[in-house]
């Protein structure tokens, strides 16, 4: 309190994060001094965890549940009707994942024996990802959008991440051109 930081950044995902949140917001400096945390530090599950002092935290995230993609918008809806929860990022990768190797499959004619033709429709694969165009940089990794989302009370009175801006579009992570495959 007494460095006056202009905002604070935590790392903890799973319990640390939700304690540490909820010790931060019950102290009264999330008024004071801004959080920002990774999407691992603060996602659905841990927000509703941590409750109406995680408000004002500022959240650092590689996908965007309220982008107007049309299959996000899908999986969103889809996931929800399903579970009765919103998902977390953690479901986002995992639906992409699954669509991106089955594109792949699809693509190399679902022969797994033939490596490296797989290797190259992964590498090349077109599918309708959640996170709108994807590809890989070539040290492949994808290339991503980065966004903040705020955490903010929805119409329902229910706390929900609010988009604020795009950090990064199209970013390519700082070692693809050391790679020379």
């Amino acid at each position: 309190r007494a460095l006056t930081p202009d905002a604070i950044f935590q790392f903890h995902p799973g319990g640390g994060g939700i304690n540490f949140a909820k010790q931060y917001g019950g102290s009264g400096l999330s008024a004071q001094i801004p959080m920002v945390v990774p999407v691992f530090s603060m996602d659905e599950r841990m927000l509703a965890a941590v409750g109406d002092v995680a408000k004002g935290t500022n959240v650092v995230t590689l996908w965007n549940p309220q982008s107007d993609n049309p299959a996000n918008q899908a999986f969103v809806k889809a996931f929800t009707e399903k579970y009765k929860r919103a998902p977390t990022v953690y479901a986002a990768q995992t639906y992409d994942t699954a669509r991106l190797i089955g594109a792949a499959l699809k693509t190399s004619q679902g022969n797994l024996k033939d490596q490296p033709a797989f290797r190259a429709a992964m590498k090349n694969v077109q599918f309708d990802s959640i996170r709108g165009d994807f590809s890989f940089a070539q040290n492949q990794h994808p290339v991503i959008d980065w966004y903040l989302l705020q955490v903010q009370a929805g119409a329902d009175g229910k706390l929900v991440e609010v988009p604020i801006r795009t950090l990064a579009t199209r970013h390519v992570d700082s070692y693809a051109a050391q790679c020379s495959i």
